[in-house]
């Protein structure tokens, strides 16, 4: 059985230790699956999901900070995670 993991994060220094400790603590981290809209400063550090990015079980959608809700929605309704 797979669990499907939604996270949708602005800007946020938890992103990564929410990620390694959900991982960590799961029985079979192998079936989780992620989906991670990530909204990000380019100058932010603390987010950097670049070792996850040839992981098959992330689906990472990377967003600019500067784009606004409006903007979001309509980058969303023809993206798929």
């Amino acid at each position: 059985m797979k669990i499907f993991v939604q996270i949708a994060a602005y800007r946020d220094p938890q992103l990564i230790p929410t990620i390694k400790d959900m991982l960590e603590k799961a029985k079979k981290p192998k079936n989780i699956r992620l989906g991670i809209a990530r909204q990000f400063h380019p100058e932010d550090g603390f987010d950097d999901l670049s070792e996850y990015e040839n992981d098959k079980r992330f689906r990472i959608l990377n967003i600019p900070y500067i784009i606004n809700r409006r903007l979001l929605g309509q980058k969303l309704d023809s993206t798929t995670i």
